[in-house]
């Protein structure tokens, strides 16, 4: 029946919400903490006035980072309040991964890990681009934070016949 169609629909959407919140509040926890951390060092005198501006520098870029996330999924979450549905239109997959691979880029090279785009730039995608991008950046975020120095991670894209392939793969643990 309808109702039980509308049910299903506002359920699926509800997992939909409650998933891309964890992804968000995962992602964004690491940047917070260290910039909390060195607040408390700094506020307990335990770092030298000098090495706060080093400190801020390397910090900097997530925090910028995060806050550029942040407003993403703002942008999201008032989309999906205001229309209820998922925001689909065609979308070319290189630029979205180009997006995706710089907001994970600063990470990988503190960890010395490898980023590698392999992607048709030809190829594109009917879909929701944030929320794409969130889940890319997700998959990305969990496989330079489980790699180590020297170690790559590969974003592909293919079509083969009528599908489209999109994942990560790397040569970390797991």
């Amino acid at each position: 029946t309808l109702i039980n169609q509308q049910k299903e629909d506002l359920q699926n959407l509800s997992n939909l919400k409650t998933e891309v919140l964890s992804v968000i509040s995962h992602d964004m926890r690491s940047p917070l903490a260290s910039l909390e951390g060195i607040l408390r060092l700094f506020e307990n005198d335990a770092i030298d006035p000098e090495d706060v501006g080093d400190l801020i520098k390397q910090v900097r870029p997530n925090i910028i980072q995060t806050v550029n996330q942040l407003e993403d999924v703002l942008s999201w979450v008032k989309a999906q309040i205001k229309e209820n549905t998922v925001n689909f239109k065609t979308t070319l997959v290189d630029s979205l991964a180009e997006k995706t691979l710089n907001w994970v880029r600063l990470n990988a090279q503190k960890k010395g890990v490898k980023l590698i785009k392999e992607v048709d730039d030809t190829i594109s995608i009917l879909g929701d681009p944030n929320l794409l991008e969130i889940i890319l950046r997700n998959l990305l975020n969990n496989a330079v934070k489980f790699s180590k120095k020297n170690d790559s991670v590969t974003l592909f894209a293919y079509q083969e016949n009528n599908q489209i392939c999109i994942g990560v793969k790397d040569t970390g643990i797991g």
